[in-house]
């Protein structure tokens, strides 16, 4: 599967930029290595995409009977109302309604949760992708490098500088995301457990009820209407469950996505910076040798001014001896 494939070499990617750290330009940025348990996430994420998809059709699934279920319950209250029933018997229908009406407000919410899941987890791919390529980028440094003229060193150097710049604004997103998890963790886990007293209490009534034996029509139908209030009201709490679940979920892919965007900068980074080394050195070599040529090329010139200066010494010197021997 292309995510493990990926996955792994951001694993060996991480290995690379820590063991090149001591790199002149790539100080002082720290570059992190995924965790085993930040690899098993990210492997979630494309192990998921398919399974979110079915959630995501199971849900719409069963917000369509539950439609019908309310269109049932809207035809009986109706029918209560004209043959002018007791209270407790309207009313028990009329909180099914209610029950259902929230189901399905429940349901839609967890669609639009899982379709983020779903989005996040194909741009998590992408940008396994990306580190992908920035990992094969490293291993080709000096070639890249060959193919630039040292008189680019500078820009590339400039270029390290502004990543890292970039970098820390990433870093910070990350820092707020891992508190925003932790905090929602928190209140997620304690909505969860209270979700789940309710639904033990509500079994407790359901199994009470289910004990009952009905005397009259009457009683059989707020009994049997009670039963389904109910079963129904236990299906709200599972389904506000399994959304907590789902909204964790994605406060956590959101995280996953900042920790792969903060490590290709961080890769980014590793290869500029790479790069900026290696032109450095062919910058100072090639400043070098032009410093030694201008050197060269000053005492050619003073040798041939001293030179200059020497004949016509000589020729002053000859013709003051010519016209000594003419007088």
């Amino acid at each position: 599967m292309i995510i493990r494939k990926l996955t792994s070499a951001i694993i060996l990617a991480s290995l690379s930029i820590a063991l090149t750290g001591g790199n002149l330009y790539s100080q002082p940025v720290k570059i992190e290595e995924l965790t085993p348990k930040r690899v098993k996430h990210i492997e979630d994420a494309g192990k998921k995409l398919d399974v979110s998809l079915q959630d995501i059709a199971n849900l719409k699934s069963n917000i369509n009977v539950l439609k019908e279920e309310l269109k049932t319950l809207n035809t009986t209250i109706e029918k209560l109302i004209e043959g002018k029933a007791e209270t407790e018997a309207l009313d028990l229908v009329t909180k099914q309604k209610v029950i259902v009406e929230k189901r399905i407000k429940t349901l839609n919410e967890a669609i639009r949760v899982r379709t983020e899941i779903k989005d996040k987890a194909g741009y998590l791919a992408k940008e396994l992708e990306v580190a992908s390529k920035l990992t094969e980028r490293k291993k080709r440094i000096k070639d890249e490098a060959s193919q630039l003229p040292a008189s680019q060193f500078k820009a590339v150097q400039k270029e390290v500088e502004l990543l890292k710049a970039g970098l820390q604004a990433t870093l910070s997103v990350v820092k707020e995301k891992e508190t925003y998890l932790l905090t929602s963790k928190t209140s997620f886990d304690a909505s969860r457990s209270k979700l789940e007293e309710e639904k033990e209490e509500l079994y407790d009534k359901l199994k009470t009820v289910t004990g009952l034996k009905p005397s009259t029509q009457a009683e059989s139908f707020i009994i049997d209407n009670t039963k389904r209030s109910l079963e129904s009201e236990i299906k709200l709490k599972s389904e506000k469950v399994n959304l907590l679940l789902a909204q964790t979920e994605l406060v956590r892919r959101n995280l996953q996505t900042a920790q792969l965007q903060r490590l290709n900068k961080q890769l980014e980074i590793s290869v500029k910076a790479g790069i900026a080394d290696i032109l450095s050195i062919k910058f100072k070599n090639e400043e070098l040798q032009r410093k030694e040529k201008e050197a060269e090329e000053t005492k050619r010139v003073e040798r041939e001014r001293n030179r200059i200066a020497e004949e016509e010494k000589a020729k002053v010197e000859q013709d003051k001896e010519d016209r000594s021997k003419q007088d």
